[in-house]
């Protein structure tokens, strides 16, 4: 059976725990929807526990230990407050690792496109005394 019962005369989705209010979402009004839904916080603590297997207190020991900076710009971190992202957590992708928490410009671009084989040939490269303008 399909989450919706009905459709309204324009053809629209009618949720089914109260056909006559307006459809917000997943076969629900607004209202239902709104009561369903899981706080941020919640979500948190799932994501935390699902992706990266650590808990809340696990991620506070690591933003403790680096002192609340990120350790590539050295740029405070944020903490996890309602309607602002706590600092995202760096692992690795194959062994699964928690690496410990960066500021998500860092952990996009810094680390998250570079293997610890590309990091080598990128300080053998920065540490070259090659110039081109002495060619």
């Amino acid at each position: 059976m399909s989450q919706f019962s009905t459709r309204n005369h324009f053809g629209k989705r009618k949720p089914n725990c109260h056909p006559k209010r307006p459809h917000a979402a997943k076969g629900l009004c607004a209202t239902c929807y709104q009561r369903q839904k899981v706080s941020y916080t919640d979500q948190r603590l799932i994501d935390l526990r699902r992706r990266y297997r650590i808990t809340s207190e696990q991620w506070e020991k690591l933003y403790t230990l680096q002192q609340g900076l990120c350790p590539i710009c050295m740029k405070p971190l944020p903490r996890p407050a309602p309607r602002h992202r706590a600092a995202p957590v760096d692992h690795d992708h194959i062994s699964g690792r928690v690496r410990g928490l960066s500021c998500h410009k860092c952990n996009r671009w810094y680390i998250g496109s570079h293997t610890l084989e590309t990091a080598r040939r990128l300080v053998v490269y920065l540490e070259s005394d090659v110039d081109g303008r002495l060619l």
